[in-house]
């Protein structure tokens, strides 16, 4: 015999509400990949599943392999949602851009070792440390670097660079 249980409806559209914004996620990502890429959609079912349990501690490894730069960015779009409501994020990724620009604080192992664990500026300052661990940091980040500063978006870069004045070059 079934149990059922009564849920207000508040409640349930609490509850409800990050598997849904998966599943319209995983909706949009069957219509562009389902022909092509019928595995790329596993991830974000077992997503959605998992969400359904309400976790409070997500580990994710590698969430934007297979995707392409827009999903990326709706995928972390979408992690970061969750993080605002509550859920902790572990992500485990070998992609800089995703570190310097979604992470708060970075933890760099290898073999079991901690080699560094602290802020994200802090890591991208660490030359020797990223070259010794083959971590190359985003572009805009290695550049920044070059003026002797840490930008980790190049917003952040352009915004460095207006605080000096141009050279008057005169009238040519």
């Amino acid at each position: 015999m079934p149990i059922y249980l009564y849920i207000d409806r508040g409640t349930f559209v609490h509850r409800l509400h990050p598997t849904v914004k998966v599943f319209a996620l995983f909706v949009m990502f069957w219509s562009v990949y389902w022909v092509d890429h019928p595995l790329a959609l596993l991830p974000l079912g077992v997503l959605m599943a998992v969400l359904a349990l309400r976790p409070r501690l997500l580990i994710l490894d590698e969430p934007t392999t297979g995707l392409d730069y827009r999903e990326q960015r709706r995928m972390m779009a979408l992690v970061s949602e969750l993080n605002r409501s509550g859920i902790a994020i572990v992500i485990i990724t070998h992609t800089p851009w995703l570190v310097a620009e979604y992470a708060r604080r970075v933890v760099l192992m290898r073999r079991g070792t901690v080699l560094f664990d602290g802020g994200v500026r802090e890591f991208f300052a660490q030359d020797e440390l990223l070259r010794a661990s083959s971590f190359r940091p985003p572009e805009v980040t290695a550049l920044a670097r070059r003026f002797g500063t840490v930008a980790l978006r190049p917003e952040e870069f352009v915004e460095w660079l207006a605080k000096f004045p141009l050279p008057d070059l005169g009238e040519g």
